[in-house]
């Protein structure tokens, strides 16, 4: 038995509300994704109680994908801030252009959004300097231009 470790374990991850059977992402169609068939993907919120062997999942956000925390709250319940690349926050689901930061506490999304016909990848979250505090850091990423040939 290990001694020490949290009872609560909090986990921030990006999918779909249901999952059909068969290859991934085959039923989308096509050679590239046809995104008025691929179902939008939301961000949530698990909560694992050790103890009671129980799962919590609650859905925050939506059209969002690669949830990433800063590294001193992984898999903790005192993260404030969680960061996502997005495609269209309403509508039908689109290529990643945006980066939401999604705030645990007031349940707000503060947005940037790529110019258009470009578009964006996941953000990589990079500590500055440790800190429980004040966690600053920085991200790391890079979006694309879509030149029309």
């Amino acid at each position: 038995m290990f001694t020490g470790l949290p009872s609560r374990v909090v986990v921030y991850s990006t999918g779909w509300d249901t999952a059909n059977k068969g290859p991934f992402l085959a039923d989308w169609g096509g050679e590239v994704p046809l995104y008025d068939k691929v179902p939008a993907a939301f961000l949530f919120k698990l909560e694992i109680d050790i103890g009671a062997r129980r799962v919590t999942r609650s859905k925050l956000t939506g059209h969002c994908e690669h949830a990433h925390v800063h590294p001193e709250f992984e898999a903790r319940d005192a993260c404030r801030y969680v960061y996502v690349c997005a495609g269209n926050t309403h509508g039908i689901p689109s290529p990643p252009n945006t980066w939401l930061r999604y705030d645990t506490l007031t349940h707000q999304s503060a947005m940037w959004c790529a110019p258009p016909r470009q578009f964006v990848e996941e953000l990589v979250v990079i500590p500055k300097r440790p800190s429980p505090q004040v966690p600053r850091m920085c991200a790391l990423t890079r979006y694309q231009n879509m030149l029309t040939y």
